[in-house]
């Protein structure tokens, strides 16, 4: 419900992301970016983090579950334009929006359910998930789901987090989803980095943006600096993990 209403009431296509971000330890390592791109680096950072372990080649199927907003899938589609991608939301008010604003060929957005992927069996060469797996109805039906329909050889990247305590909710599955496990890090630290030099811009865009009496509870939505979003991973009581399987 919070997802889609976000989709309907922020109506503004320069706000392409909704991750908390990712920066590099060696600011070397940061990707070029456009000049429209740049405005959200944090966040595009983080799937290209996943991406740079996973070779995208001419005529690969790309997979988003969990779109939100459409600016992984549109940034993707426009760094690999040979290689076709679909971003699947549960939110219609996100797909709508998407479809509305990011429009390229070879990029789709259609609605549905994580743990009921509307493919057929290996139909995507990469799948990408991004801070929506936690709210899932079932975490290990999502990741055979996943199984089904990448390709075989096809590989599934994954970003989220869980409180520290209940870490292992989210690492076990992995482990014994089917899939190998080819990478399993935490990046805790490069989210906070992230967050703390994006911090401005998201609360200038939630001033600007976001009716009065929504205004805090989206900046704890946006982990800006001092809610309790951004203390819970800088104390690291919230654990930020990204992991890498191939089937």
């Amino acid at each position: 419900m919070l997802y889609n209403r976000f989709a309907k009431q922020i109506n503004i296509p320069e706000w392409k992301f909704m991750n908390y971000g990712y920066d590099y330890d060696n600011n070397s390592d940061r990707p070029q970016l456009s000049a429209e791109e740049e405005g959200e680096r944090f966040g595009f950072q983080l799937y290209e983090h996943m991406l740079r372990q996973a070779e995208v080649k001419e005529g690969m199927n790309l997979l988003e579950v969990g779109s939100g907003r459409g600016g992984a899938c549109y940034t993707i589609k426009r760094k690999f334009p040979f290689a076709t991608c679909t971003g699947l939301d549960y939110s219609q008010h996100a797909v709508d929006f998407c479809n509305k604003n990011f429009k390229l060929e070879g990029l789709t957005y259609v609605q549905g359910d994580a743990v009921s992927l509307p493919f057929e069996d290996n139909s995507f060469d990469v799948v990408i998930n991004v801070e929506s797996s936690h709210a899932y109805t079932s975490f290990t039906g999502f990741l055979s789901e996943v199984k089904r329909v990448l390709k075989p050889s096809g590989h599934f990247m994954i970003a989220d987090s869980r409180l520290a305590a209940e870490i292992e909710k989210f690492t076990e599955p992995l482990k014994e989803s089917g899939m190998e496990l080819l990478n399993l890090t935490e990046i805790t630290p490069n989210v906070v980095k992230a967050l703390k030099q994006d911090s401005e811009r998201r609360s200038s865009l939630i001033e600007k943006h976001v009716p009065g009496w929504y205004k805090s509870y989206f900046k704890e939505f946006a982990g800006t600096l001092g809610t309790n979003t951004f203390n819970d991973y800088e104390s690291r009581r919230r654990i930020y993990m990204s992991a890498v399987l191939k089937k």
